[in-house]
């Protein structure tokens, strides 16, 4: 490869970099800060190649500082912490979720995945044309269960262990994806002890569409309602951590990525390394702690389960 053309290879990757930070005035923009881990990858290959061919000290410049502005929006998810699972103690829980592709999950490879798991709480998304078949598969499984009127693709299935004292459902406007909302009251805990837990699917990010941020913008609205920050925020939010919209997610709901430390799995297309994304998300207000999160088997969805255990103030 000429200089020439490594030249014009550095600046590419200069420019899609620096370019995929303005994802708060562009979709395109927003889109490309989704492949933060492939541009830091990109950035390392690029930068040994640069140096292999002896490039000049400038474009070997802009392309690590390229590459130290992809690795920095990843640090807080590097090294993983020794947590430990839940032993299902009393405010110890442990939550599950999964996109199941349509009929492309296999629901009893799921049904392993649930009987070693044994989840306190299980969101289910995309499980269309299948509802009865999801029920009768997975409902003897939990206590109780909650389910959005059929609504397609966008629909909602919420089971759980626990006491379901209340559920809301709420649609926003111009969307098919309806949030729910349920107030979990454990029944080994006391009364003051109920918390939130908000399910959604929101909508993939198109050009010239703000659907997506819709959804999540009422997400983030309905979670800072939780003064004491006993509010869990589970399911396919169909964007990554380094997106702006997640961080206004984080900072508007007073939330908190149980990913941080945990390193860097993806969720979606996982069985093709770097292509993954991660864009199932358990988040959690500052009335919970997370001790143990990771990424569930293939299970035949274009999805993997997400699980994490997560521990509930006594002190609420």
């Amino acid at each position: 490869m000429s200089s020439r053309w490594l030249g014009l290879l550095g600046s590419l990757y200069v420019l899609v970099t620096f370019g995929s930070f303005l994802g708060k005035y562009s979709w395109i923009a927003d889109l490309m800060s989704s492949f933060r881990v492939q541009l830091a990858m990109g950035g390392a290959i690029v930068l040994l190649i640069l140096a292999v061919r002896r490039s000049t000290r400038v474009a070997a410049a802009g392309v690590l500082l390229a590459l130290c502005a992809n690795l920095l929006p990843l640090s807080p998810y590097w090294s993983p912490q020794n947590a430990r699972a839940s032993d299902h103690k009393a405010g110890q829980y442990r939550l599950m979720t999964l996109n199941l592709h349509h009929v492309h999950a296999d629901l009893d490879a799921l049904v392993k995945v649930l009987e070693k798991e044994r989840p306190s709480f299980l969101v289910l998304t995309e499980f269309t044309f299948r509802s009865r078949e999801v029920l009768d598969k997975i409902g003897p499984h939990f206590k109780y269960s909650q389910i959005t009127p059929n609504i397609g693709s966008f629909g909602i299935m919420l089971f759980s262990q626990e006491p379901i004292r209340s559920v809301d459902i709420t649609t926003v406007k111009n969307t098919k994806s309806p949030i729910v909302t349920a107030e979990i009251c454990p029944s080994e805990m006391p009364e003051q002890s109920c918390f939130r837990m908000i399910a959604l699917h929101a909508p993939r990010p198109e050009p010239w569409s703000s659907k997506r941020d819709a959804v999540i913008r009422q997400a983030s609205n309905e979670a800072a309602q939780d003064s004491d920050g006993a509010v869990l925020v589970v399911g396919d939010l169909n964007l990554t951590p380094w997106s702006p919209v997640f961080s206004r997610l984080l900072e508007t709901g007073n939330l908190s990525d149980s990913a941080f430390s945990q390193g860097l799995k993806s969720t979606w297309l996982s069985r093709f390394p770097l292509f993954g994304l991660m864009i199932d998300h358990i988040l959690y207000g500052r009335a919970f702690t997370v001790t143990a999160y990771r990424v569930g088997p293939d299970v035949g969805s274009d999805h993997y389960p997400l699980i994490a255990d997560v521990g509930l103030d006594d002190q609420l």
